[in-house]
């Protein structure tokens, strides 16, 4: 080749790379502005200035009014027990509600006192609020012949409405309503308010989030405490005109309200990558979840020492950013649901502990004891869990996605339609470890430890870096590995039957008659090799592979 056709091959490079980057950076671009419209829109869309004007407003005109009748009272000689009686109950009709311990006071009242109908509308139904206490009130006034209806459910959730810590009360409740179907009754309206009705005479509606938080919390709240009956009747009649939504509704009208940027003119005649896309939104909405925590966050002095007097269930506890390195929580530890953003726990010891669902992304894990730990269905994106002992742990439905799990020891763990896209496993060891139904789309697996006991049954290993790896025997059927990199990889007796191979790289992979492919598909032709009696392979290069046993 000429030093012309070298430069112009340089050149061509250089323009693609060039090309790359402009879509990633527009990508980024176009990503920035749909994220500052939405927070844009969202804090335009708030409700409770206006509900806090309106309130104050009638405030103003109840003082009003009952300036008016002390005025005339007093022009008519009214007898001043009389005028002061009636100032009393004048005053009753509106009274600000302080903090999160009040409001929980007038939740407490309300259920002891209510005789037909209790209304409860908060977005977020979380276990710190309705506790084992709360969950008996409620079914003291049901007892009573009284009903409650709850409405539920953030629209900005979606498409995890109803999953996750936020909603981790849930169940409870749906149990509760299938305990009483005709007093009890959960309805999704995709909400941000927050107010409580009790029978036509008392109603509270401000910040306070009912049903989410403890009344621990120092963080501050207000409301308006309230048996104006124009305004318990308007919260009534919104309430029951209000359409109760599926998930699908849900979503729609999300998108709806969203004024997306026009990706056209950004992105049009581009093969842009979707699925990068939908990933980097996934990571978005981790991060906003972290920044949009609705408990404080509890110092590590203060959870160490209540996990030294023995307490152990941790339920929803917020941790973010706390430094538990090298603490050991073993003995039963509980932290479900637990808000561990971006905290360090490197070197903790964590064996057998409960983190089922909790929030762990963007944490450092890195030579953390997780043996049998429960991660099922927990959040792990760009969590750093770099040489971690994982062996025998639950990762089911876990979201790994962009996690370092280089070095990892992942021995029998169960990683099953757990999110692992673009993760790093390099060098991990993953015998008999069941990866069936997994996305390990762009993830890299070079150096890993594999056994025959590894599963990767219709997992999708797509675009993933499998290069140099001992597959003996490995179970890959329905596996899709279109454009997957297998080359120089050891694929004796594997079973790739029925698999998506298109753009599959096995040059240098060696198989025997054993091994199983799709029909009509001939790895020859991709520059594998063939392992048989009297098939000739000159000028194919085996060094370093693993002819045992052939």
């Amino acid at each position: 080749m000429s030093q012309e056709q070298l430069d112009l091959s340089s050149l061509t490079a250089r323009v693609l790379q060039l090309e790359e980057n402009q879509v990633v950076l527009k990508r980024y671009i176009a990503k920035l502005k749909r994220q500052l419209e939405s927070h844009e829109q969202r804090f335009n869309d708030r409700h409770e200035p206006r509900q806090l004007e309106s309130l104050m407003e009638q405030v103003a005109t109840i003082q009003q009014r009952l300036n008016l009748e002390i005025g005339e009272k007093s022009i008519i000689s009214e007898p001043p027990i009389e005028l002061d009686t009636q100032a009393e109950k004048l005053d009753v009709q509106a009274q600000l509600i302080f903090d999160r311990p009040h409001s929980r006071a007038v939740l407490m009242e309300a259920l002891s006192v209510a005789q037909e109908r209790l209304i409860i509308v908060c977005p977020w139904l979380n276990c710190n609020s309705i506790n084992d206490e709360l969950l008996q009130k409620f079914r003291d006034c049901l007892n009573r012949g009284c009903s409650i209806d709850i409405g539920w459910g953030y629209l900005g959730d979606r498409p995890n409405i109803g999953k996750g810590w936020r909603y981790n009360a849930l169940p409870d409740l749906q149990e509760l309503e299938g305990e009483y179907p005709d007093q009890f009754r959960l309805h999704l309206l995709g909400t941000h308010e927050n107010f409580l009705v009790c029978d036509s005479s008392l109603a509270l509606l401000g910040s306070h989030n009912l049903l989410t938080n403890s009344d621990q919390s120092a963080e501050k709240e207000v409301g308006i405490r309230t048996n104006d009956c124009q305004i318990v009747k308007q919260l009534i009649e919104r309430f029951d005109s209000s359409e109760v939504l599926d998930e699908e509704e849900i979503e729609r009208r999300f998108v709806a309200s969203s004024d997306y940027l026009d990706r056209g003119d950004y992105l049009e005649g581009l093969a842009a990558d979707a699925e990068d896309i939908a990933l980097e939104d996934s990571c978005e909405d981790v991060e906003d979840e972290s920044e949009e925590c609705l408990e404080p966050v509890v110092s590590v002095e203060e959870f160490l020492r209540r996990y030294n007097e023995g307490e152990r269930d941790f339920t929803g506890i917020n941790l973010a950013g706390a430094d538990l390195s090298g603490k050991s929580l073993t003995s039963g530890v509980n932290l479900s649901n637990a808000n561990l953003v971006k905290a360090n726990l490197s070197q903790a010891a964590l064996r057998s502990a409960n983190l089922n669902q909790s929030n762990l992304s963007n944490t450092n894990l890195s030579n953390a004891d997780l043996r049998s730990a429960n991660l099922n269905q927990a959040n792990l994106v760009n969590a750093n869990l770099n040489q971690a002992n994982l062996s025998g742990a639950n990762l089911n439905q876990a979201n790994l996605a962009n996690a370092n799990l280089s070095q990892a020891d992942l021995c029998s763990a169960k990683l099953e339609k757990a999110n692992l896209r673009k993760a790093s496993l390099r060098a991990a060891k993953l015998e008999y470890a069941n990866f069936s139904e997994a996305d390990l789309n762009g993830a890299n697996l070079s150096g890993a430890k594999l056994s025959q006991q590894t599963k990767f049954t219709s997992a999708n290993l797509g675009q993933a870096n499998l290069s140099g790896l001992n597959l003996r025997k490995v179970d890959m059927k329905n596996a899709d590995l279109a454009n997957a990199n297998l080359s120089n990889s050891n694929l004796l007796e594997a079973n790739l039957d029925r698999a998506n191979l298109k753009g599959i790289q096995l040059q240098g992979a060696i198989y025997n008659e054993a091994t199983l492919f799709p029909t009509e598909f001939d790895p020859v032709t991709t520059g594998a090799y063939l392992l048989a009696p009297y098939v000739s392979l000159p000028n194919a290069d085996l060094s370093g592979k693993d002819l045992s046993s052939v």
